[in-house]
């Protein structure tokens, strides 16, 4: 189904419901909210393993797009951080209602989406977060392409990302991203996969002032795709 954004683009929901959830009569009195990650998408491996993982325990899960292909849904180059965090609390508007309590799940770009959105709900995880990305892999891996105005990110494939995401995160500094941080209201975890390219999880987990607890999953890349 679609939800209407802030600005009336449309945003691609799926819901799967708890397994107990089979008859009519049921409901499902929690509910977690998926926020992938930068160049990622609703069916990736990981979002699939964890709305089986999440539904077999009773709970809704509900995975989104923060853009799609079809009239009236974002692009990839219309993004921001600013745009996504925005986007995340529409979902989260049109979720929590149903809900005794609702969760949210935040991997890569869509942890940081978190931050930016500071969403009023139960408790949140950080799933591999990104926290200061220009330093992390923007500066290393976008290269600016002139007649398209946008940049291309180089992660095994090229993607076209749009110049104010790219400008979003150069400004971003440390400092600002911990102010985010030390402001968030909501329960929080920090979940890091050792094998990975981002160093960014302690400084996150470490400027975070609610309550917390850190996970290291060894062996694990960065989209847990092993490990």
């Amino acid at each position: 189904f679609d939800l209407k954004a802030f600005d009336g683009k449309k945003i691609w929901c799926r819901l799967n419901k708890a397994e107990e959830n089979t008859s009519e009569t049921g409901s499902a009195k929690k509910a977690v909210i998926l926020s992938h990650g930068l160049t990622g998408h609703p069916n990736e491996y990981l979002h699939q393993i964890a709305r089986m993982f999440f539904a077999e325990r009773g709970y809704d899960v509900y995975r989104f797009a923060y853009y799609n292909d079809g009239d009236d849904y974002r692009t990839l180059t219309d993004c921001t951080l600013e745009i996504h965090g925005k986007d995340l609390n529409s979902v989260i508007d049109c979720v929590q209602p149903k809900y005794e309590k609702v969760f949210v799940c935040g991997h890569s770009y869509g942890g940081l989406t978190m931050l930016f959105a500071n969403p009023d709900v139960s408790a949140v995880s950080f799933w591999d977060s990104s926290f200061v990305p220009y330093d992390s892999f923007w500066k290393h891996c976008a290269e600016y392409v002139p007649e398209l105005n946008c940049y291309s990110l180089k992660w095994e494939c090229d993607f076209k990302v749009g110049k104010p995401m790219y400008d979003e995160a150069k400004s971003l500094t440390p400092e600002q991203s911990k102010e985010m941080a030390a402001v968030f209201k909501v329960p929080a975890q920090v979940v890091k996969a050792s094998d990975n390219a981002l160093d960014d999880n302690e400084d996150l987990f470490e400027s975070l002032n609610t309550e917390k607890e850190f996970q290291e999953i060894v062996g694990a890349d960065h989209c847990f795709n092993k490990g």
